[in-house]
């Protein structure tokens, strides 16, 4: 009855293939069908440049995962790249290497092919930091619609450009909707100028569009590399329920309107430099935080309302 409900079109069992190198990966995610696992065998990836590009469904994603959480260790000058639709990218670790310009992990192959409902989930990029710190990479940008990433630990980012950012379109109404949830973003020392985010919404000449980027139940440790630990430059963001702890800095509403903090922890213990809030724009609401052991001052006390100014050109 099995095998005659299979030949009159009952759904097919998802296929799983193992990756022994970066070619087999092109293989399998040039074959997979919706909720088709693509494992990664244990050991060392060095120098790979992955591109998973596939198209699964919302109840059947593609899934690209480590053999062991943990053990698939990316190193070198490795990199990924997700584009398509419903992917999953789970347990992999980017260490012991670098690149010098672009993205570790971009949700998009190329700027007309990018990632749709796809999650990068109990990833890692730990120390990944070029020789030169000004070299400018991002460990991690979102492109694209309704992409996650969550339950990731990024730590130790010592050169320019944001750790995470997301990256918004220039039309007047194409929210994005992303969603950044329980991750650990660890320490990141002082860059000593601007360009050190943590993480990053929108730029100032797309900062009148809206977002709706959701970011919630994050953990920020020692997150010092700018005064902005996290800058919004975009609309109608939620940011709630996020820990900053001992963090040079603050959350920033640098540019555009109608965000909501809420329900945020930022927790000085009397360090120097420690913030909170800051806000510009129009329509937010900052509601339900708390503030405790707070040293900054100026632009990094713990509540700044900026005074702004009357059509302020949008740099």
């Amino acid at each position: 009855l099995a095998a005659a409900g299979l030949f009159a079109g009952g759904p097919c069992p998802a296929a799983e293939f193992l990756a022994n190198d970066v070619s087999d990966i092109a293989r399998w995610t040039s074959q997979a069908q919706p909720g088709d696992l693509i494992t990664l065998r244990d050991g060392e990836w060095p120098d790979v440049d992955i591109r998973f590009k596939a198209f699964g469904t919302d109840a059947s994603p593609i899934i690209l995962r480590a053999q062991t959480p943990g053990r698939v260790l990316l190193t070198g000058n490795s990199r990924l790249r997700i584009a398509g639709r419903h992917l999953v990218v789970d347990g992999l670790v980017f260490t012991n290497g670098f690149i010098s310009s672009g993205d570790v992990i971009a949700f998009q192959d190329t700027s007309t092919f990018m990632a749709t409902n796809c999650r990068v989930t109990s990833c890692a990029i730990v120390d990944y930091n070029p020789p030169a710190d000004t070299d400018d990479t991002k460990w991690i940008s979102l492109y694209g619609l309704s992409n996650r990433v969550d339950n990731c630990y990024l730590k130790g980012k010592r050169n320019l450009g944001s750790t995470l950012v997301v990256w918004v379109e220039s039309g007047p109404d194409t929210p994005n909707y992303h969603r950044i949830d329980h991750n650990y973003f660890g320490p990141r020392p002082s860059l000593g100028g601007n360009g050190g985010e943590t993480l990053r919404i929108g730029t100032s000449d797309v900062s009148m569009n809206p977002s709706r980027t959701l970011v919630e139940h994050n953990y920020f440790e020692q997150c010092n590399g700018d005064v902005e630990i996290v800058s919004v430059k975009a609309g109608e963001n939620i940011l709630r329920h996020n820990t900053f702890m001992e963090s040079e800095g603050g959350l920033c509403l640098r540019h555009g309107n109608g965000s909501v903090v809420e329900g945020n922890y930022f927790l000085g213990r009397g360090l120097p430099r420690t913030g909170g809030v800051r806000i510009s724009g129009e329509d937010h609401r900052v509601v339900n935080n708390y503030f405790a052991d707070l040293t900054g001052t100026a632009a990094r006390a713990p509540l700044v309302i900026m005074q702004g100014l009357v059509n302020s050109p949008l740099h």
